[in-house]
């Protein structure tokens, strides 16, 4: 293992799923509670026989335990945080960091937020640039707002007339009524 280990949040995380306390995980562990509790504050790191021990103890994989997602949600958060649409500096990466280790699944809804605004926004400028190409109408040809598909429906030269002469002839056939001829 190379470098310093601070896993405290993820660790914390998972002595919560497990309903422990932490004096009840650092009996387990063979270590004194105010260790346990700098290490879940990412104040010490975490040292190779007590990561065995807690990967044991959690029946969590090492593996699992020790992987560098943080680092990725970090620098995916550092970019979105830093467009334009937020303003101002960026945020430091010393905060990113701790946002991202202490709330990840908050981080991800930020990050997932973030993507959709992205694309409802490329929708728009798709949308805008048709409007503005097609005097109004979709690539499609047909009508894009409803006022237009209302309005082509009893506007469109002969729509109108055909379709009041033809329920005025059709309600009044049989009865004895005679329909006037379309004016």
């Amino acid at each position: 293992m190379s470098g310093k280990l601070y896993i405290g949040h993820k660790l914390r995380r998972l002595r919560e799923r497990h309903a422990l306390s932490q004096a009840a995980l650092a009996t387990r562990l063979g270590v004194s509670p105010s260790y346990l509790n700098q290490i879940e504050n990412n104040q010490r790191p975490l040292t190779v026989p007590v990561l065995l021990r807690i990967a044991q103890v959690l029946d969590v994989d090492l593996a699992r335990l020790v992987e560098d997602e943080e680092s990725r949600l970090v620098a995916d958060l550092r970019e979105a945080l830093n467009d334009p649409l937020f303003g101002g500096d960026g945020i430091p990466l010393a905060e990113l960091r701790n946002a991202a280790a202490a709330s990840p699944d908050l981080a991800k809804r930020v990050l997932a937020l973030y993507r959709s605004f992205r694309q409802a926004d490329e929708r728009l400028h798709a949308l805008t640039e048709d409007l503005s190409k097609g005097g109004g109408e979709m690539r499609t040809g047909r009508a894009h707002f409803p006022y237009e598909e209302v309005r082509d429906f009893f506007l469109l030269p002969g729509q109108l007339r055909w379709r009041v002469g033809r329920s005025r002839r059709g309600a009044g056939e049989g009865r004895g009524v005679q329909s006037r001829p379309d004016v």
